[in-house]
């Protein structure tokens, strides 16, 4: 889809391994002419939100903006100065459990797993005080786990 609209950068460009059939895709692309990002967006679009989702739309991982330089671009000022004080996190996440789980269960039983999971917290959901309030909060959710 990304490369259907913008187009298909120069394989030097790309910087990374391409699986085979991922590659033909970006090639046959390169026979299209794209649409174009902007031809895709509403005609009111911002010019700042034009240039943040342009910089999220490089192909190339090491030239495509961070997650912490999206945060900081001007076009999420506003959000910004609404939030006071913002949250940050302490540590790096980790997503090294995503291939270890590949190794540990079958694709079958990390379906059920999830299942187990939604049906557990929708469970939490219906018999929580968030009802009263209208929102859950951090510790209802640390109360609900610590109850499962």
């Amino acid at each position: 889809m990304i490369v259907k609209v913008l187009g298909c950068p120069p394989v030097e460009k790309l910087g990374f391994p391409v699986h085979q059939l991922a590659g033909k895709t970006i090639m046959d692309a390169r026979k299209n002419n794209p649409k174009g990002l902007k031809r895709k967006l509403p005609d009111d679009t911002s010019r700042k939100a034009f240039d943040l989702l342009s910089k999220m739309l490089i192909m190339k991982p090491e030239d495509r903006i961070t997650v912490s330089e999206a945060l900081e671009h001007p076009y999420l000022a506003d959000l910004h100065a609404q939030m006071g004080v913002e949250p940050s996190c302490s540590e790096v996440f980790d997503s090294d459990f995503e291939e270890r789980m590949k190794y540990t269960y079958s694709t079958q039983r990390l379906k059920e797993l999830m299942h187990q999971e939604v049906q557990e917290f929708n469970f939490f959901l219906k018999n929580s005080n968030h009802q009263n309030s209208g929102t859950t909060t951090e510790m209802d959710i640390t109360d609900a786990s610590m109850n499962a």
